[in-house]
């Protein structure tokens, strides 16, 4: 079973690493009803089991309050939050450092 260029970047602990998208009762919703902490959960389940692609199965047997559709568009955004959260770590590493370094040098001096 081979992964798509697209996915070779992730991998399952990402995604597992991520809580599902907080619900706000201020926001007001245009389309459905998000996906519940159990949903997310099976839907880990369901990439875990049948892998990236498969959505129709990961619907049919883990989700089955959500179409495939739905399923591929959960798995880009989950996928896109956990490369946006990783490259943030990285990127946030020497902005930390370049503030913090001189700092601690005039202490140490």
């Amino acid at each position: 079973m081979g992964m798509t260029p697209s996915a070779r970047s992730w991998n399952l602990c990402d995604l597992a690493a991520l809580d599902p998208p907080i619900e706000r009762a201020h926001e007001i919703r245009r389309h459905g009803d998000g996906w519940t902490q159990e949903e997310h959960s099976q839907f880990l389940i369901g990439m875990n089991r049948f892998g990236y692609g498969k959505w129709r199965a990961i619907s049919q047997n883990h989700v089955p309050s959500k179409s495939p559709a739905q399923v591929a568009a959960y798995a880009r955004r989950q996928i896109l939050r956990a490369k946006i959260l990783r490259l943030a770590k990285y990127a946030l590493l020497p902005i930390f450092v370049a503030a913090i370094l001189p700092l601690a040098f005039k202490f140490f001096a």
